[in-house]
């Protein structure tokens, strides 16, 4: 009996991709403190662990689109990988993941505050967002973000080198 292997398509990478990254994120922020009081739920993991629920999700609906259009998308060779590598599209998610996945290994040692300003930065300056309105918006963002997680949910936030 001979088996027909599936061919591979940009799609299957991606989706292997997001649910590769959403399943890391998920078990490190295994080790995060819960929340605190009634709000159990909503501890320092809630934000990655939202994230990377929504990276699963993505992963999934990614490979199904390449399954069921499988006959009208190119298949993936080295080649297309190479150039698909070169589009700036493609390098700014990578970054973006590579950015969420240092913000979740490094909160705790560094801290809320510098994770964050150091993500939401680098997003910010992938995007073309000029240095001085990068650094207004960043710090506006960090204070809601500490206060709709800190004061609101009453999330405990590690501090890090700052604490």
């Amino acid at each position: 009996m001979r088996v027909k292997l599936m061919k591979i398509n940009r799609e299957h990478v991606i989706g292997v991709v997001c649910l590769a990254i959403g399943t890391t994120v998920l078990i490190l922020t295994r080790s995060f403190p819960s929340g605190q009081g009634y709000v159990q739920l909503t501890g320092p993991a809630f934000f990655p662990n939202v994230l990377a629920f929504m990276l699963l999700i993505t992963g999934v609906i990614e490979i199904v689109v390449g399954v069921v259009q499988r006959a009208t998308l190119p298949v993936l060779s080295f080649t297309a990988i190479g150039e698909m590598l070169r589009d700036r599209q493609v390098q700014s998610v990578l970054i973006a993941f590579g950015l969420m996945l240092l913000y979740v290994v490094f909160m705790k040692t560094i801290g809320f505050f510098t994770t964050s300003f150091i993500f939401l930065s680098g997003m910010m300056w992938r995007m073309g967002v000029k240095p001085v309105r990068n650094v207004i918006y960043t710090v506006v963002l960090l204070v809601v973000l500490y206060l709709v997680f800190a004061r609101l949910f009453f999330v405990n936030l590690p501090h890090g080198l700052i604490g």
